[in-house]
């Protein structure tokens, strides 16, 4: 189980681990198997999820936060398989809502192909996700309500 730091009463952090790096080139290779219906693969892949599951359930926490880098490697896609809701921070510019329009299909592509590689397999033994993913953007600068007083 990995280590889990509590920031406050209502707060635990699930501390990330620069060995996760180290399981790269394996979930490389365990997602094209996946998609190839292989149960092992998907056993795999899912694992990240588990263990946040196994966490959440054992300090009984109703939200979890996973905080990847900017990349779509295969460590942030078997995090990103692993949620339910996402979210992006973004600049509000030109250059960041074209690179959000690419994550969004990326984004649909993985689950789609994860959903249809995962439900082919009768039984796995172990739970994995299957949920849909909902993306949402946020901006780091707030813009004034229109309904604002003067």
């Amino acid at each position: 189980m990995p280590h889990i730091e509590r920031v406050s009463e209502n707060l635990v952090l699930l501390v990330g681990d620069l060995a996760l790096s180290a399981l790269e080139e394996d979930l490389v290779s365990q997602w094209s198997a996946s998609l190839d219906h292989q149960p092992r693969a998907v056993r795999v892949l899912s694992a990240f999820g588990r263990v946040i599951q196994r966490a959440a359930h054992n300090r009984q926490a109703a939200l979890i936060l996973i905080d990847v880098p900017s990349s779509l490697d295969s460590l942030t896609r078997a995090a990103l398989l692993a949620a339910e809701h996402i979210v992006i921070p973004l600049a509000p510019d030109f250059y960041s809502i074209q690179i959000l329009r690419g994550l969004g299909h990326t984004l649909h592509r993985w689950r789609k192909e994860w959903t249809a590689g995962v439900t082919a397999i009768p039984s796995l033994g172990c739970p994995y996700p299957t949920a849909p993913c909902h993306p949402s953007a946020t901006s780091s600068r707030c813009t004034p309500c229109a309904s604002t007083t003067r």
